[in-house]
Order: structure tokens, then C-alpha cells, then sequence
């Protein structure tokens, strides 16, 4: 699988890994998989053709700078726990995301339809694993303690080329390659 994304960048990214530390002190798991590199997905198929990050480029470059709000975290419930930073999805966000999906469509095989821009939730991954239920009160006493309702600028798109990719392809909103 390969994503676009919105890498969030300092101060909000520290603040996200500073969550997930609390987060694996009070469950005792060490091996939750944290958001090292804190991120908002807009967009994700099973590959891009190779001249996706030329198409992003000169999305990026046209693009405005713009802003997000963050709202309320939530626990999610499933095979694995998910703790995740809500994205208010306003109208400009909403836009945003559909004129990369519409740019990005011709040049993408099997898109997840998650992201199509009629069911495209948008959030910030803190932590994700096996939390068992007896920690979750714990781990909402560490949210609890935090204000999560943040201004965001989005700088940024990024190509993932997989998901367990070091290396991301970044273009700088409002900037020429």
C-alpha cells in the first residue's frame, strides 16, 4: 500500500509523541505502535503510477497554505485499540482532500474507498495496538489531562511508498519544486 499524507510538523508532532509515551508508561506496553511520525492520510491505493510525485508536485506548488482543527481524541475498540486525535473536517480541509483525490485518480490502482472524499474521516494516530480493557480508564485519565484542541497549518503533502517506508517524498505547500 502506498499513501499521501499530511506529515504534521513541530510543535503539534512533538506534543502527539509526548501522548503516546504516557500512553505506553500507564499500560505498561512498550510495543504499541506510536505515530513517530504523526500524520493525517488523505489518500491511499495499492500503488500510484511513477509519476505521482511529479502530479504532487505541482499540486503542491498551486496549493494555498492553509490550517486544521484538532477536536477530541477517542479510543477505538477492535482487534487492535487505536487512540486517535479527531481532524474537524471543514469545508476548506474537505475541499483540499478532494482536489488531491480528483488530481490523484487517474494515477492511482484500487484506492481504498475509506479515502474517497465522500468517506474520508480525518484523524491523528497517537497509538495503536493491543490495549487491554482494564488500562483504557487509565489511558483517558492521560488524555484527560491535555488540551487537544489545536490549530494545525498544513504545510505539506507527502508520497508514502509503503507502510513501513522510511523515506517519504515531502512538497512544501505554495513552494516550486
Amino acid at each position: 500500500m502506498q499513501s499521501i499524507v499530511i506529515a504534521i510538523d513541530e510543535p503539534c508532532r512533538e506534543r502527539i509523541e509526548e501522548v503516546a509515551g504516557e500512553i505506553k508508561a500507564v499500560t505498561g506496553r512498550k510495543d504499541l505502535a506510536a505515530a513517530t511520525r504523526p500524520h493525517i492520510t488523505l489518500h491511499v491505493a495499492e500503488r500510484y503510477e511513477p509519476t505521482i510525485d511529479a502530479v504532487l508536485a505541482r499540486f503542491a506548488a498551486a496549493a494555498p497554505l492553509a490550517t486544521l482543527r484538532t477536536g477530541d481524541v477517542g479510543v477505538f475498540r477492535g482487534p487492535q485499540v487505536v487512540v486517535a486525535l479527531e481532524v474537524i473536517r471543514d469545508e476548506a480541509l474537505t475541499r483540499f482532500q478532494a482536489a488531491l483525490a480528483a488530481t490523484i485518480a487517474p494515477l492511482a490502482d484500487a484506492p481504498k474507498t475509506a479515502y474517497a472524499p465522500d468517506t474520508w474521516a480525518p484523524h491523528i494516530t497517537i497509538v495503536a495496538g493491543q490495549i487491554e480493557e482494564q488500562h483504557i480508564d487509565a489511558v483517558m485519565a492521560v488524555l484527560g489531562r491535555r488540551d487537544f484542541a489545536w490549530t494545525v497549518p498544513v504545510t505539506n503533502i507527502c508520497h508514502v511508498p509503503g507502510p513501513r517506508a522510511r523515506e517519504w517524498t515531502r512538497f512544501d505547500l505554495g513552494t516550486t519544486a
